[in-house]
């Protein structure tokens, strides 16, 4: 889908989901019911489905984040692709540690325009 030709708010019908799972009596069974679950969204909007299938995905994310907790920084940002496993936190000290050794191969020239471009970025995030 393109992000800016959707309706994040338009009402489905007729969309289901079939996935098949295991269920199991307890977390230690070797013992399991294999069994298919359909999951109409009729009335739903897509924007709801998306915010409930990332709620399950954001608590993956952070649960694989604890074992580099010491590593990450308060207020960092982590940019993902739905999908993908994280591959590094980029925090707001390697974003400006990464620019400064970039801005060191450069031309004085470059090294100008490269400075201008990324102010202008930071002013259009206001």
């Amino acid at each position: 889908m393109d992000s800016g030709n959707t309706n994040v708010n338009m009402v489905l019908h007729g969309v289901s989901l079939v996935r098949k799972i295991s269920v199991k009596p307890d977390g230690d069974s070797k013992q399991s019911k294999k069994m298919t679950v359909t999951t109409k969204y009729d009335g739903a909007t897509l924007n709801t489905v998306l915010d409930d299938a990332n709620k399950t995905d954001i608590i993956r994310l952070q649960r694989s984040l604890r074992e580099k907790y010491d590593d990450l920084t308060d207020g960092g940002t982590i940019d993902r692709v739905y999908g993908a496993k994280p591959s590094a936190v980029i925090t707001p000290d390697v974003a400006k540690s990464t620019f400064t050794n970039h801005l060191t191969t450069l031309s004085v020239e470059d090294r100008e325009i490269a400075i201008a471009n990324m102010i202008e970025q930071m002013n259009a995030v206001k």
